[in-house]
């Protein structure tokens, strides 16, 4: 039970890198995974004319900003929104602030956004100027922005943060490659599911994600099912070995008190008495035993004693059941004879 605990209770940490951001998202929905968290970006153009910028995509802002070794940062948030706008599937940001006042916008405001890479495709395929800005107005997405964010850190104050969604491939144009993702195994027992889950969104995301790699520690986790598959291997082993010792430790006591027995047989008790007087004993001692080993067990760890107490009570009943066969037949062997053997016994 105990490694059975130890198998369930250990977190298997993984990392996925450069997963596409469709396969990002089945990710963090799927039940095989706990505590997911990515990041990633890229560069991004404003209303159509500032190229010099980046979009970072993340669930969980406040842990990447601790990430990034970055504490001292507040936000003012448009009437209705709050830090929960990254979990939303709009097309929402936050806005650096220094972003902010280079381009005149507040919380609420709207701007428009397209990846650099698009743009510089539409400018190879667009050499007439207003054919290239009316293409551009049409492959930008709109994007509300839900605040404005204040940091010392020049990242930060000139950063653009928003949710991995529909919204933010429109803006790549397809769907794009995220640096970084870690999560936590949900089910230890289901580490190969998560695995093959894993490769299969490797595969469906190579065209958009080529480099797409992940990394599953389960190093410690394959210890304890090596070792717990290993007991599970030698433990009807270990019963037999106890119901062995039950058969053999009584049976040989008897024998050994065969002097005993011819005495009480001179005394004119029974053969009958006599073989339940040698029994009785070290089934009593057996019975004692058990209980105390019992009551230490319970003592010592009582919530495993209560989880194992069916597989306890087993390998109780099956050594008291050797300890009552043995006694059975020694006594039975030793009381057979006629006293004169008996008293001519040796200890």
């Amino acid at each position: 039970m105990a490694y059975q605990d130890a198998f369930h209770s250990i977190d298997v940490k993984g990392r996925a890198l450069e997963f596409s951001s469709s396969s990002i998202t089945r990710l963090s929905r799927s039940d095989l995974i706990n505590d997911f968290y990515f990041h990633g970006n890229f560069g991004v153009c404003i209303d159509g004319l500032d190229l010099n910028n980046s979009i970072t995509f993340s669930n969980d802002l406040d842990r990447y900003f601790k990430d990034a070794s970055t504490s001292d940062y507040s936000v003012e948030y448009a009437g209705g929104f709050d830090a929960s706008f990254i979990d939303g599937t709009g097309a929402v940001c936050l806005l650096g602030s220094g972003i902010a006042k280079t381009h005149g916008v507040g919380p609420g405001d709207k701007i428009t956004l397209l990846s650099n890479n698009l743009y510089l495709a539409l400018a190879e395929r667009y050499k007439d100027e207003e054919d290239l800005l009316t293409a551009i107005e049409y492959k930008s997405r709109v994007y509300k922005v839900a605040g404005i964010i204040d940091s010392d850190n020049a990242s930060i104050g000139f950063g653009i943060f928003a949710s991995a969604n529909s919204a933010a491939e429109d803006i790549y144009g397809q769907p794009f490659p995220l640096r970084y993702s870690e999560f936590t195994l949900a089910d230890n027992e289901r580490a190969g599911d998560l695995n093959d889950l894993l490769i299969g969104q490797i595969a469906n995301g190579r065209k958009y994600a080529p480099m797409a790699s992940f990394y599953m520690d389960t190093a410690a986790l394959d210890n304890i099912k090596h070792v717990h598959e290993l007991l599970i291997m030698l433990f009807p082993i270990a019963v037999t070995a106890a119901v062995l010792i039950g058969l053999t430790a009584p049976g040989l006591i008897i024998m050994q008190s065969a002097k005993e027995a011819a005495l009480l047989r001179i005394l004119g008790v029974t053969k009958k008495r006599t073989r339940c007087m040698l029994m009785f004993e070290q089934i009593g001692l057996c019975v004692v035993g058990i209980v105390l080993v019992a009551g230490g067990l319970a003592l010592y760890t009582s919530v495993l004693f209560a989880r194992s107490v069916e597989t306890l009570a087993v390998c109780g009943a099956l050594y008291l059941l050797g300890c009552v066969c043995a006694a059975f037949g020694a006594s039975v062997q030793v009381t057979r004879r006629r006293v004169l053997e008996l008293i001519q016994a040796k200890e």
